[in-house]
């Protein structure tokens, strides 16, 4: 019942989330904006363009070819829900902390997180 619970918990914010992903039956690169996504936009207004890019360091993409859940590399408050092989981006709860051991967001100090930012990301 617990699973089953926190499966439909994932769903929800699984289903709330927009992501960046290659389609595995295709090949082709699908790219989606979310509210964590570096982005770049241009709007034209009587022939100008006006235009904003962030220079954060790119999005983790994680290989998914079966269902997990694993941290994130670069941010202790974040972790990937793989399902149908794609990578989801998830955040834990406010002050929360994600534990690889315990499979779940828990308070800093139980969660045992290290995070690295320059970890290289899509090779786990």
């Amino acid at each position: 019942m617990k699973t089953f619970v926190l499966l439909a918990i994932f769903a929800a914010a699984v289903a709330a989330q927009e992501f960046n992903y290659t389609d595995p039956t295709t090949g082709h690169e699908t790219t989606q904006t979310t509210h964590h996504q570096d982005t770049t936009e241009s709007a034209a207004s009587h022939g100008e363009t006006n235009e904003t890019t962030s220079t954060a360091a790119p999005k983790c993409r994680p290989p998914c070819t079966e269902d997990w859940i694993m941290p994130h590399p670069r941010d202790c408050t974040k972790f990937f829900l793989c399902s149908n092989s794609v990578p989801y981006e998830m955040d834990c709860p406010a002050k929360l902390h994600y534990s690889e051991e315990l499979r779940r967001c828990d308070y800093p100090a139980e969660a045992g997180c290290t995070a690295y930012p320059t970890a290289p990301c899509g090779e786990f």
